[in-house]
């Protein structure tokens, strides 16, 4: 195996170690109505694992267009994120601005976000989209360690 092969092993074991972390610490928050302390828990652990410069890209999900929200579940995500989550549906309902509401805690925890995908996963053409048709499909999620240069 060449060291460039045993280089890019490595590196993938540390991320799914660092993965592995944070998901494991989130999970145990997970249900019990304080989503920002799980994230928190997700984040303090890959930081704790050796991951310093944190950034993340938003994949395809579902958009204000198509995601409707009670006024009242509106003002609990507005109340964690800030008013920049409230949007307007198609329908002209009160509607959840999920990209928002992810860029609001990406910055609250201090990660760099890197241009995402744009797209609407209930209206735009091939996509799953539980939330829109109860699709069983799901999304991948996609996590790298660059080297460290220097």
């Amino acid at each position: 195996m060449s060291e460039t092969s045993k280089m890019d092993r490595n590196l993938a074991l540390e991320a799914v170690r660092v993965t592995e972390a944070a998901a494991l610490s989130a999970s145990r928050l997970m249900g019990r109505g304080d989503e920002k302390a799980a994230d928190q828990a997700a984040v303090d652990a890959m930081r704790e694992e050796g991951a310093t410069a944190l950034s993340a890209m938003r994949g395809p999900c579902i958009r204000a267009c198509c995601y409707e929200f009670s006024d009242d579940d509106l003002d609990a995500v507005a109340g964690l994120f800030g008013p920049g989550v409230r949007a307007q549906s198609r329908r002209d309902l009160a509607a959840l601005d999920l990209p928002a509401a992810v860029s609001a805690a990406l910055a609250a925890e201090g990660i760099r976000e890197e241009p995402g995908i744009e797209v609407c996963t209930a209206c735009g053409e091939g996509y799953f989209s539980h939330r829109a048709r109860r699709d069983a499909g799901r999304q991948a999620l996609l996590v790298w360690r660059e080297p460290e240069t220097g």
